[in-house]
């Protein structure tokens, strides 16, 4: 628009127009006829079908009343960001360059050391790793480590991701002279860069300075430097910077004649370049006979050549030449486990190795911030004063090399809990189970103890006296304990068991012909339901979106009234490539294992060519009209959705008429 003493203008509610930085007041003639031109322009748009909510909010693009959000943004209006803030980001954009099936191979042979950043359009959420992709790039290439981008969804990919059993997006791989190694650790700039140093120096380097050691064991020792000060005349200033990841364990090997010593010197760099693909490992190595004895004089080894293991503010020593039974590589894993860490997927293996009962923490890690300082409350409890309790309990010489500890997030693996005999999902977090590695064998925690250590410990000693095999055991062991003191911070409030959630019409409903809307419509939903006895067959050559919900959860409640009215527009639009079905996991799991990745409820949709991981899950809003775009999107057979997909042709003329009488008034035409 353009009048008389403005330039180019835009309609500002308090009737003036904007020009060059400079307000004037519009007298009651020009605000007429802004009017009139406003309303030409909403009749325009009208007409155009360019009229969205809120005009998109700034990112997206209207057209026939439908925002094309962009990347980064989701919603009806555009308005919700994926990645917080007001920034718009691109998948697949930060690093280097994108990486294709065809320069696949010349690139990992040109370089010794390679990143690959594997993203998907399909997961929303893969944005929020972008930042940090962008922020290591220049690092990265001052080392001469490429970043590649690679799309998950392309069939090479895909593929290359199924081998490497990569189950969900975003992932990072490492190349190391052709050998892939899947990044577990935090996508974060410093720890994206620590762990490409690693790789790009050898599998221990060497340390030529006593700070060096001490600042790579994460210590200070004035014993170590007036040790060697007295036996070299060498005084050095504290002037190392410790470049690695805090959270991460290392491994120190001390030599004195590597002429004497070159058995347990091949051993040691045998065991560090076999875990040279692990994150939360860093080895080292002292060389100078000087540096090593100062070291053993301020205590911290016996003699060389010796290995010191600095993990979670414990160090432990072991003398090379008088190895272990188990060998020196289990014997480090089994060092450089954490305290009491987080247990994944990523590290499971590592866990099982040891060949050990596990005693299991299970939190409500919905408050805690990944990648920072553990914080959060279960049941009330801080979640970092309960691994406290869990880390003295573990301090006890009685359990050390006979359990392993970790915590659990208890949201994503309520399975998980139901198999260890802890029911009730994540309203009754915190939980305690024993891991007992023996059929048939169950130990949960009892809810009425407090979760002490001493309570702990005493629970953690009558299982391995093997006086609890059973529920009922867990049961009489908390009667023999009823009567204890105890201090009331350590006995969680945990929520009330679900019950059923009460039908709202519209609000939270259930599935079935049992459900109000079946009820009072007098039509049941058009949603499959799936179970472990019809779940292959009915996966077959089709693309098959699954909802995962369970009894009691609201929040499953809630969705399913989207989801029904989804799968009702879908029914009636007749695609034959496509399922839509629900998988109710109150009582029994699906069969296969990673398809619940988080807390309930979880929408998956398994594509028509090739059901295996990486896994396409939804994370954006539940609501109709993003679903079934999502839906399109994302499906192996391609089909033809109408713009307001989300409508009925009876509800499309009164939607139009909704927003334009919204919008208008948004602008203060109304």
């Amino acid at each position: 628009l353009s009048g008389r003493g403005c330039g180019s203008i835009r309609y500002q509610p308090w009737g003036c127009c904007l020009f060059f930085g400079r307000k004037r007041p519009l007298g009651e003639a020009a605000m007429r006829r802004v009017a009139a031109l406003l309303i030409l322009h909403t009749i325009q748009a009208l007409e155009e079908g360019k009229i969205c909510f809120n005009g998109c909010s700034g990112h997206g693009a209207c057209a026939n009343f439908v925002c094309s959000c962009e990347p980064g943004w989701t919603g009806d209006d555009c308005s919700h960001s994926l990645v917080g803030g007001n920034a718009t980001v691109q998948t697949l954009t930060a690093g280097h360059f994108n990486v294709t099936a065809k320069n696949w191979t010349k690139l990992l042979k040109k370089k010794d050391v390679v990143f690959i950043a594997f993203g998907s359009r399909s997961c929303l959420r893969c944005v929020g790793a972008e930042g940090a992709y962008a922020a290591a790039a220049p690092l990265l290439k001052k080392m001469g480590v490429p970043l590649a981008r690679a799309d998950a969804d392309e069939p090479f990919f895909r593929e290359l991701l199924q081998d490497l059993q990569l189950g969900s997006m975003p992932q990072v791989v490492a190349y190391r002279k052709l050998f892939a190694m899947p990044y577990a650790g935090l996508h974060a700039p410093n720890e994206l860069v620590a762990f490409a140093q690693k790789l790009k120096q050898a599998a221990a380097p060497s340390l030529s300075s006593l700070n060096a050691a001490l600042t790579f064991l994460g210590v200070d020792s004035e014993q170590a430097r007036r040790a060697l000060y007295d036996e070299t005349g060498i005084e050095e200033e504290v002037t190392e910077e410790d470049t690695l990841p805090g959270t991460a364990a290392r491994v120190l090997g001390l030599f004195s004649d590597i002429d004497i010593e070159d058995e347990e010197s091949a051993e040691f760099m045998v065991a560090a370049s076999e875990r040279r693909q692990r994150h939360d490992v860093y080895f080292s190595r002292v060389d100078d006979p000087e540096i090593s004895q100062a070291l053993i004089d301020a205590g911290f080894a016996d003699r060389t050549p010796a290995v010191i293991v600095a993990n979670d503010g414990r160090l432990v020593s072991h003398v090379l030449d008088d190895a272990p039974d188990i060998g020196l590589g289990p014997w480090v894993d089994a060092e450089t486990l954490p305290a009491v860490g987080e247990l994944t997927h990523q590290n499971f293996a590592r866990y099982e190795a040891l060949s050990r009962p596990m005693l299991l923490l299970f939190l409500d890690l919905r408050g805690h911030d990944r990648g920072m300082e553990l914080s959060g409350l279960s049941g009330g409890v801080p979640n970092r004063d309960l691994v406290e309790e869990f880390k003295a309990v573990r301090r006890d010489e009685s359990f050390r090399d006979r359990v392993a500890f970790a915590y659990v997030d208890g949201v994503a693996q309520q399975d998980r809990m139901k198999a260890l005999g802890l029911f009730g999902g994540a309203r009754r977090l915190p939980a305690v189970a024993v891991n007992a590695k023996e059929e048939g064998v169950i130990a949960p925690y009892p809810e009425s103890l407090p979760l002490d250590r001493a309570h702990l410990r005493d629970f953690l000693g009558a299982f391995l006296a093997r006086r609890l095999r059973s529920k009922e055991d867990s049961d009489a062991f908390a009667l023999q304990r009823q009567n204890d003191v105890f201090d009331a911070k350590w006995l969680p409030k945990r929520k009330p068991r679900k019950k059923p959630t009460e039908e709202v019409m519209g609000r939270y409903e259930v599935f079935g012909e049992d459900s109000i809307r079946a009820r009072e419509v007098g039509k049941i939903d058009d949603v499959f339901v799936l179970n472990r006895d019809n779940f292959a067959e009915a996966l077959a050559e089709k693309d098959v979106l699954i909802l995962f919900h369970e009894e009691g959860c609201e929040a499953c409640a809630a969705l399913t009234v989207y989801y029904k009215k989804m799968a009702e527009r879908f029914a009636s639009l007749k695609i034959p490539s496509l399922v839509i079905a629900r998988f109710d996991v109150t009582k029994e799991t699906p069969p296969l294992d990673g398809l619940i990745a988080g807390p309930l409820p979880v929408i998956v949709l398994l594509p028509a060519h090739d059901k295996r991981p990486p896994f396409r899950f939804y994370s954006g809003l539940g609501k109709v009209q993003p679903m079934m775009k999502w839906v399109q999107a994302s499906s192996d057979i391609a089909f033809d959705l109408p713009e307001l997909c989300h409508l009925d042709p009876s509800e499309i003329e009164a939607y139009k008429h909704q927003v334009t009488e919204r919008e208008r008034r948004r602008r203060g035409e109304l």
